[in-house]
Formats: C-alpha cells, structure tokens, sequence
C-alpha cells in the first residue's frame, strides 16, 4: 500500500497546486476549511472576522491584524525556500507599490515548506541558490525572513515573523503560500491557496468599492457552483511533496485564456474527485492483507483514465509545444510514474 500512498502525496498535491495556480482557488469555505489532522480547523469563513495573527516584525514587535484596520489587507503566507511564493513576489511588490496606501501587504513567514535537510527538499531551490535548512529557533527564523525580505527585494509589503509554534499559519489552513483578501473592518473577503496577483487585484477593487468580490476574482466555496473543486480538500498534502512544481510553473507560465481553461477545468475538477475518492477508501482500510483489493483497483482505473483526460485536454487546446511541455511535466511526477498496480 505504500505506493498507493506515495501515488495520493503527489496526486493531490500537484492536482490542488494547479488548480490553485489556475486560478480555481479554494482556501476559504463557508463551513471550516478542511485542515491537516495535526492542526486545528480554522474557522474561515467570508464575510467574517478573520483570524487574528500571531506574529512579530522585525525589531520584535507584537503585530495583529488590528494594526491594518481601516484599510484592506492582503495576507501572504511564504518563506524562501517556497518556489511558488518567490515567483510570485515580484508583481506581489509591484501591486504593492501601485497601491500605496490604499492597502496593506502582509507577508506572514512561516516554517520552511521545503528545507533542505528534509524530505521536503526540492532540487530547484538548490539551482536557484535557496538551498536552506530548517531554523532550529526563532531567531534563525527571524534571520532567513530578513534575507527573503531583502532577496527578494519586498520594500511595499510588511514582513511579520509567524510565532514559533505557527500559530498564525496554522489558524489560516498551514499551507505553503496561502494568500487572503481582508477588508477594512477585518473581515475575510476571499482566500486562494496560491498568490494570484490577477485575482487579487479584482478582490482589492471590489474591497475598496466596497462591494462584494465579484465570482471571477474569489476562489470558490464548498457551497459555490463548483462544490467539485474544494483546493482545500485536497491541500492536505501541498506540503512536503517534493519535486513537483514542474507542471505548476509550467501552466502558470503559459497564461490560460478562457477557452482553454474551460476544456481543462472539468478534467482537473474529475480528477481531484477521483483522487479524493481513492484517497477516501484507503483511508477507510479497504485492503486485503496489504493487497489492494478489487475495488481499489477499479478506483485506481478510474484514476488513470482521469490522468489521461487530462492530457487529452492539453492536447486539444495548448499548442503542440505547450501540450508537449504540460504532458511530460506531468509525466515526469512521482505520481505518473507510480500508477501501476500492486
């Protein structure tokens, strides 16, 4: 069964990071957000007061949320050895900078998503020189949110220290880049798992009219149109999962028009389903003595086949050369490689 489980990491952690890169974010719910088991649920839910912070800037200094309020905030979760978080921060201190005062740009840093003296270490951080290992205290922590502050050059947004227990991560979801829209009265306008720069944009508009996010700008809600595409169901394991950001910058970079993701969406939006399906009856113990049982089998049919609608679609709507760069990032996951039966 262990490749069964090696197959759900990767599986749900690539399908929930593409379709957050994507733009079908969905962090926020309007019952409680799906959490790691190990961390407490928080309770996010839009058009209620956001979680208060736990976190400190850079001389030592107590910040809450209650500091920013009468401005719209943007709550960034990230540290450096994030890939995603660094790609993002450029236009993150673009926007940042555009806005001026109009806004408040946060980043809380957290606990290292991918050090590189864990099994969460990724090979792209070593290329790119954030080859860092994990802080054993806080003031290591401290030390590294200054050095990501300044290589990354985030002179617009206000960098805070998460507390040393992540209480500040782990009362919005604990995942690697998760990202918020707050308004100006503290309350949750909409959450993404990813930065999307776009859709925030969008939201901060609406906030600063103060009109509701329009649906294009807002990651959708378990009791949104599209209940299919919970993020959050399948972020679980967005942490830890190694060398699997091929196929996320991939499409990130390849900036899908409507069309095309309206012929990619419905695949992805399956097969999350399928993963969470599969993922749901081995939890559940569906095995025979360590030997998948029939059942299970079918399951891990269905997730193939999901695999390969997924291709199709790439096919069908990317060009011949991002097709071809889309299908063999995917084929180079742990999670291609390991759908064989047991």
């Amino acid at each position: 069964m262990n490749k069964y489980r090696r197959l759900l990491g990767a599986g749900i952690w690539l399908a929930a990071a593409i379709v957050g890169t994507m733009g079908l974010q969905s962090v926020v719910a309007e019952d409680a957000a799906t959490q790691p088991a190990s961390q407490p649920a928080g309770k996010l839910a839009i058009g209620q007061a956001a979680p208060e912070i736990a976190a400190t800037d850079f001389s030592g200094k107590n910040v809450t949320l209650t500091d920013f309020r009468g401005k719209p905030v943007v709550l960034q979760f990230g540290s450096i050895t994030e890939p995603v978080f660094r790609m993002h921060a450029a236009a993150v201190e673009k926007l940042a900078e555009t806005l001026g005062d109009k806004a408040a740009f946060i980043v809380i840093y957290q606990r290292e998503s991918h050090a590189a003296d864990t099994d969460a270490a990724l090979s792209i951080n070593q290329q790119e020189m954030f080859n860092i290992a994990q802080p054993v205290n806080e003031q290591e922590r401290l030390k590294l949110a200054k050095e990501c502050a300044e290589r990354l050059g985030l002179k617009h947004q206000k960098v805070l220290v998460d507390a040393w227990n992540d209480a500040s991560s782990r009362a919005y979801g604990g995942y690697p880049n998760m990202t918020f829209v707050i308004d100006a009265q503290g309350r949750l306008a909409t959450g993404y798992p990813w930065m999307d720069t776009k859709k925030v944009q969008g939201a901060l508009d609406a906030v600063l009219a103060g009109k509701p996010v329009p649906a294009e700008f807002s990651g959708p809600t378990r009791s949104g149109s599209i209940p299919a595409l919970s993020a959050s169901d399948g972020a679980k394991e967005m942490m830890g999962a190694p060398n699997r950001l091929g196929l996320v910058i991939a499409l990130d970079r390849m900036k899908l028009n409507e069309k095309q993701k309206a012929v990619i969406y419905p695949v992805l939006t399956q097969y999350i389903a399928d993963l969470k399906q599969f993922r749901e009856m081995r939890q559940a113990g569906d095995k025979q003595g360590g030997v998948a049982s029939e059942e299970l089998k079918t399951r891990l049919e269905g997730l193939r086949t999901s695999a390969e609608k997924v291709k199709a679609a790439f096919r069908e709507v990317l060009s011949e050369a991002d097709a071809k760069a889309a299908i063999d990032a995917m084929e180079r996951t742990p999670a291609a490689r390991r759908m064989e039966m047991p």
